[in-house]
């Protein structure tokens, strides 16, 4: 028996692993709440929030006070009132080299909002803590005491990309980015504004600051994608982060490894139209 023909199929429509599988530096994650799929369960009281880092081996979090999943917006909500995710992290302590990549809407930016706090809640000495936060006009990176802003004018009901970067040098390691782009660093202050990160507990809380029990910063609005890394990300992994978009594409078809021909028999590049092609209301020739 002889074959004459090739016998490859090409594959159409998505890798056999979702979209989510081609996020940058997937080695490197310690953390990922994937808000593209309804697979998070319930709302507050310790429901479950699943960590999909690693093969959603954990640590899972929690869902505290009102905080919830919610579908129709395939994110996280929050309305303050001290609703907020809650984790405890099994990951590297000390000067945690890190990256932080997440989709923010917020409804009221005026008072300024905690996106991510970890660390010790029951002790802010030196480093012991480290805080994300956003106002309207700056994207925020604390230590305790050692606080960087970075210039950024955002607009309520927006959602956004917003990255920061820890390379393990406290007074000049840290990166903000939003929407793919680095922004730049205008102002620093604390006591210790110099000093690097000294992270010595394992609490981890989303969407708020929780300090003995209290719950300070909280956001009024919306987180989608949110990822923990263990590495400084750079700026080619941030941009394609951006890219991929905040819940990845709802509907596509994606071909590979073939050719398509529209009006002819024969392709003979991998897009081969001839004839009309109608698009945003234009109608555009081909031959």
């Amino acid at each position: 028996l002889t074959l004459t023909k090739s016998l490859h199929v090409p594959r159409i429509g998505p890798a056999p692993d979702s979209w989510i599988y081609q996020v940058p530096r997937r080695d490197a994650l310690e953390i990922e709440f994937d808000t593209s799929r309804n697979i998070h369960h319930g709302q507050g009281g310790g429901s479950l929030v699943v960590n999909t880092a690693g093969g959603n081996n954990g640590p899972h979090g929690y869902f505290a006070y009102g905080s919830k999943y919610d579908a129709n917006t395939r994110a996280f909500a929050f309305d303050e009132g001290d609703d907020h995710i809650s984790l405890t992290r099994t990951g590297a302590q000390g000067n945690f080299i890190h990256s932080v990549s997440v989709w923010v809407n917020s409804r009221d930016l005026n008072d300024g909002e905690t996106i991510l706090y970890f660390g010790n809640f029951t002790n802010t000495s030196t480093g012991q803590v480290a805080a994300c936060q956003i106002f309207n006009d700056r994207v925020q990176s604390a230590f305790w005491d050692n606080t960087h802003d970075f210039a950024y004018t955002f607009v309520n009901n927006t959602w956004y990309h917003i990255v920061w970067t820890y390379n393990g040098d406290g007074s000049n390691g840290r990166r903000a980015y939003v929407n793919g782009i680095e922004i730049t660093r205008t102002a620093t202050s604390g006591s210790f504004v110099n000093d690097n990160l000294n992270l010595g507990g394992s609490g981890l809380a989303l969407g708020g600051n929780v300090y003995n029990g209290a719950v300070d910063g909280e956001l009024n609005g919306y987180i989608s994608g949110f990822r923990l890394y263990n590495i400084a990300l750079d700026q080619g992994d941030i941009l394609k982060l951006y890219e991929m978009g905040r819940n990845g594409p709802v509907n596509y078809i994606n071909m590979v490894d073939t050719s398509l021909a529209i009006g002819r028999h024969a392709p003979t590049a991998s897009l081969d139209v001839e004839g009309k092609v109608k698009a945003g209301g234009s109608v555009t020739n081909f031959t």
